[in-house]
């Protein structure tokens, strides 16, 4: 009998320790959180066979940064198991780096830049068809930001000025050179005519901004640049308009940018009047290879924390409407994930 006893106590040890292990181990895994909800429709996701994503955003200090944080809590929390990180970018690299899904397999990028990536058009040297888009997300106005003393007071004054016009291959620094297209001089001009193109993060322009370094930075805002605050609490900044009939220009060029949707007036300190602009569409990518259950849930959580986005990202949660989910973006382009879930929301057949 006491070594029947004994047998049991071990057996019912062994048992216990596996238990414990087994929870130790689940609850280490970052973003092993249990499921907020499961997905409708959609099977279980075996945690070992999940992806990691990794999402490319804009330089540092855009408005694209915070938010991708945002969205993986909201994905980690509701998949098992996931794991994501945050890196920067710009438009037009992120859509090769999520073709190839080899170093990111989602991100953002501009509904203008992904039409032409799909054509192999622009900047693009071939095709690219594996950024698949999930949905609009906000606007992004191309600011032109200069101090009140600046000697640039027009566009055609960036000709001989020093301007930093962001990260190369973002989307912002395609549409500033689209914007100069317009106004019929480029790159090779201003460098002609003693001026500088310069590129960097929106972090470090808005310092040299501040300190004098350069005369103006040119940088995707929704509708404020973040960075330009600080300088805004010390100096006011001062908005560039661009003019109607040169934006035109851009639009007969067979560029597809909004051009009747100027900076609102109060974006910053002493802006009293809405600001002409040339703006674009955010659209988020993912790699074509993503399972579709996971993309269903990614596109479902999106707009499920819609009012988190909004309260921890006011400035561009509140331009997020998913009515407004497919503006710009081609329907039959959609991943099959995300396509499931604007079908059920009845957006599409």
């Amino acid at each position: 009998m006491r070594k029947s006893i004994v047998v049991f106590l071990f057996a019912l040890l062994v048992v216990v320790l596996a238990i414990g292990c087994g929870s130790q181990s689940a609850s280490d895994k970052k973003g092993a959180v249990a499921p907020a909800k499961a997905a409708t429709g959609s099977a279980a996701m075996d945690p070992q066979n999940l992806p990691h994503l990794t999402v490319v955003t804009a330089p540092l200090g855009s408005g694209w940064y915070p938010i991708s944080v945002l969205f993986g809590e909201f994905w980690m929390n509701s998949v098992k198991g996931l794991n994501v990180s945050v890196q920067e970018g710009g438009s037009v690299a992120n859509i090769k780096a999520i073709s190839r899904g080899v170093d990111s397999n989602v991100g953002w990028c501009y509904t203008t830049d992904l039409n032409d990536a799909r054509k192999g058009a622009g900047v693009f040297d071939k095709v690219y068809t594996d950024a698949l888009p999930i949905g609009a997300t906000y606007p992004v106005w191309l600011n032109i930001i200069t101090l009140p003393n600046s000697k640039v007071k027009s566009i055609e004054d960036l000709k001989k000025a020093k301007g930093n016009y962001g990260g190369v291959g973002s989307g912002s620094e395609l549409a500033a050179q689209r914007l100069l297209e317009g106004y019929g001089f480029s790159y090779a001009d201003i460098k002609a005519a003693g001026g500088s193109v310069e590129y960097g993060n929106y972090v470090d322009a808005a310092q040299q901004l501040q300190d004098g370094i350069i005369d103006v930075m040119l940088a995707g805002g929704s509708p404020e640049v973040p960075p330009v605050r600080e300088v805004e609490a010390r100096k006011q900044v001062h908005l560039i308009p661009a003019e109607p009939a040169k934006l035109q220009n851009v639009l007969d060029k067979g560029y597809v940018y909004i051009t009747k949707r100027p900076i609102p007036a109060g974006t910053y300190k002493g802006q009293t009047e809405p600001v002409p602009a040339i703006a674009y569409q955010s659209v988020v990518v993912v790699n074509r290879n993503l399972p579709d259950d996971l993309v269903y849930i990614m596109t479902r959580e999106i707009w499920a924390n819609i009012e988190t986005i909004r309260r921890e990202q006011p400035a561009r949660g509140n331009l997020m409407d998913i009515s407004t989910a497919l503006e710009g973006v081609n329907i039959a382009d959609l991943h099959p994930g995300a396509a499931r879930f604007y079908r059920e929301k009845g957006m599409i057949k």
